[in-house]
């Protein structure tokens, strides 16, 4: 959705996913998305012949006040739900305009600049609002909440030209970085410097969590002051390593509401301060480990032996079954089956090889221990074959004599592993705009304007048209004067 406004003209409005809500304090100018998007802003400015934007703190916040209105009361629209719309909102937050526009969108999964960017780009409403000419200044704002199974987040671009310059002056706000989603191993750490936007007149804590057990977080609470406030506060978020079979896992940093005497600080919510996306790769896998891994070499000679140790690398979650079975009659297995159990699966369970003292000079002779294929509930360990474990290979030095060399021993045949995999792509969203204060203007694809009347138009007939949001919807809104 778009939303642009002038007295001489208006534009086409697009919708897309962004969020707004009622009017709150100055917002913290984002780190990674709003500079993300500035520069994909600028640099399809710049190939259009346009002059550059820059961030203004003003229309962040109207950006913020309708991200977190549409999150709280749970609907996607230019018209927020106290029935401002984006003009209403951008003068509210002390931008003295003469040119607004607003782009709004969501998607679910992972956030993306430059696909919310590229959609805008593919709708000429709101593509309109980003190579608008008249405009000076950008605001942006972005924030999520859970939908079922998926993130939805929501995007709000605002656009405006002012008589009088924009505040510069940096919001007060929270800043994580890196703002990257990231995917991490088990074991690993990845350190996340949590700051502020501007020296606090009080020190400020804040508290952080993670979304799941799959991960911790160390360095928590943050205490940031008017020393510390831009060098920041480290936090460690250590994925959490087991020995569990399990799908990869979402386990983000998610920073709570600030607490401070600071006024300013202490207004800010969870909805104000960046979470961090991390996902968490399971690296166990079904295996079986025997050792000792060498060669071992038995004399006949007083029958000598040697004790294996048969274990499971990751937790099984039924008893796992295999066979043994050696490769000639010149040794001797101590039991013909191996099963462990969650019990037993890390100590092991032992068996014993032992040499078979004969009296045929035969030479020295291999007799390899075979493990076949598994037996279990756990489909992750039933699906291993002979192919999967391990065997161990073994001599037997003849005492009688010969001289024969070992017999050549073939490995069982094995059969081949199938596998499959699947995988399910997120939902992407987005709607169309509106914009105008003498006159408002929405498109959609799917449906014709619907003309109203505007309350504050002296010359203007503001129009607006909303389309249902299925699989993608964009939406613009604009206004001049």
């Amino acid at each position: 959705m778009y939303n642009f406004r002038t007295t001489t003209a208006f534009i086409p409005l697009i919708f897309i996913l962004f969020l707004g809500i009622t009017l709150v304090p100055a917002a913290p100018a984002l780190a990674g998305p709003a500079e993300d998007m500035l520069a994909l802003v600028n640099r399809e400015r710049a190939r259009a012949g346009l002059s550059p934007v820059t961030l203004c703190p003003q229309l962040t916040t109207a950006a913020r006040v309708h991200v977190n209105d549409m999150i709280a009361n749970d609907f996607f629209s230019h018209t927020g739900s106290d029935g401002s719309r984006s003009w209403d909102r951008i003068g509210r937050a002390g931008y003295q305009w003469r040119t607004t526009g607003e782009n709004l969108a969501y998607e679910y999964g992972t956030a993306s600049a430059t696909n919310i960017f590229n959609m805008w780009m593919g709708s000429s409403g709101h593509r309109a609002n980003i190579l608008n000419s008249s405009v000076q200044h950008m605001g942006l704002y972005t924030g999520s909440v859970m939908e079922g199974s998926w993130r939805k987040h929501y995007w709000v671009q605002t656009f405006g030209a002012s008589n009088t310059t924009c505040q510069n002056t940096v919001a007060p706000g929270v800043t994580v970085s890196p703002s990257q989603a990231v995917t991490m191993e088990e074991n690993e750490t990845i350190n996340y410097t949590i700051r502020l936007t501007t020296p606090p007149s009080a020190p400020v804590t804040i508290r952080a969590r993670t979304s799941s057990d799959a991960c911790w977080v160390g360095g928590s609470p943050a205490v940031l002051n008017a020393n510390n406030y831009n060098t920041g506060v480290t936090f460690r978020v250590k994925a959490v390593i087991d020995d569990i079979i399990e799908p990869d896992e979402a386990c983000n940093l998610w920073t709570l509401d600030p607490q401070s005497s600071d006024p300013t600080y202490d207004a800010l919510t969870m909805r104000d301060t960046p979470n961090r996306l991390i996902t968490v790769r399971d690296n166990d896998e079904p295996r079986i480990v025997i050792t000792p891994a060498r060669r071992v070499n038995l004399s006949e000679t007083g029958a000598q032996s040697q004790t294996y140790t048969v274990k499971l690398l990751a937790r099984p979650t039924a008893n796992v079954r295999f066979a043994l079975r050696t490769s000639s009659n010149q040794c001797t297995l101590s039991t013909s089956q191996v099963e462990l159990t969650t019990g037993n699966y890390k100590s092991g369970v032992q068996f014993t090889v032992t040499a078979n003292n004969d009296s045929a000079a035969d030479g020295d002779q291999a007799c390899n221990v075979w493990t076949m294929d598994v037996q279990s509930s756990d489909p992750n360990y039933n699906a291993l074959t002979a192919a999967d474990s391990p065997n161990r290979l073994l001599t037997i030095l003849d005492d009688d004599g010969g001289q024969a060399a070992p017999a050549a021993v073939s490995e069982p045949e094995v059969p081949t592993l199938q596998t499959s995999t699947g995988v399910e792509d997120a939902p992407v969203v987005v709607e169309e705009a509106v914009a105008v204060e003498a006159a408002v203007v929405e498109g959609a694809a799917v449906a014709e304007p619907v003309v109203e009347e505007a309350s504050v138009v002296e010359e203007v007939t503001p129009v607006e048209s909303e389309a249902p949001v299925v699989e993608e919807a964009t939406s613009d809104d604009t206004a001049q004067e």
